[in-house]
């Protein structure tokens, strides 16, 4: 493992003491098996846990929007991430987003970008993969409704928080950057100096499009 990858001046997003982390790991799509990247996930979350010491807390993203040949349960998931000592305390589907998609693409402040966002999705009749990041992001920092959403492994509800950090395969980074110039470009731009992505040696092994 790398230890470069936490030992290396974090940006904006690490910088505050007192601040509490949203850290996302494990990112799965339904129609996938568990593979070497999602445990590679694993074992960078336990370095970031041992490395830096923030307040924080772990949530799973599963996309359960694009897959249309669903193989992996979300409670086959849990159980996986259980038997490694690292549960989430929260946890979400993509397809749950939807709605908050909608609220972003209205606060989106440059016309062309907006009408770029609405003809891909009239042509594609869904919701391309940087507006649900973007989306996501935004949920979980509280600019966006989380309820019926983000849901709880325990008893604690989730609340929003200062900063996120998302452990991502490396080929995510072409959706991560447009996600966000995304976010800079709307009602929320304050929001993007409080995202920090730490990207994974490794590909996702599957076909990651620009939108």
């Amino acid at each position: 493992m790398n230890d470069q990858l936490f030992s290396a001046t974090p940006n904006t997003a690490l910088v505050s003491s007192g601040d509490e982390y949203s850290v996302e790991y494990f990112h799965i799509y339904t129609d996938e098996k568990i593979n070497d990247t999602h445990q590679a996930s694993i074992e960078y979350l336990k370095q970031m846990e041992t490395i830096w010491d923030i307040s924080h807390h772990r949530i799973l993203f599963i996309d359960d929007y694009n897959p249309t040949d669903h193989k992996t349960s979300h409670s086959e998931i849990l159980s996986h991430l259980e038997k490694y000592d690292v549960t989430p305390h929260y946890w979400a589907f993509e397809g749950d987003l939807i709605n908050n998609a909608i609220l972003l693409l209205n606060k989106i402040s440059s016309n062309k970008i907006r009408k770029s966002y609405r003809q891909y999705i009239e042509k594609n009749g869904k919701y391309p993969c940087s507006l649900l990041t973007a989306s996501w992001y935004l949920t979980r920092l509280g600019a966006l409704p989380h309820e019926n959403v983000i849901s709880s492994t325990g008893p604690v509800v989730f609340l929003p928080v200062n900063r996120l950090i998302n452990i991502l395969p490396q080929d995510y980074k072409t959706v991560e950057t447009r996600a966000l110039e995304l976010i800079k470009h709307s009602e929320y731009s304050d929001y993007a100096d409080k995202i920090q992505d730490l990207f994974l040696p490794m590909s996702s092994g599957r076909a990651v499009t620009l939108w």
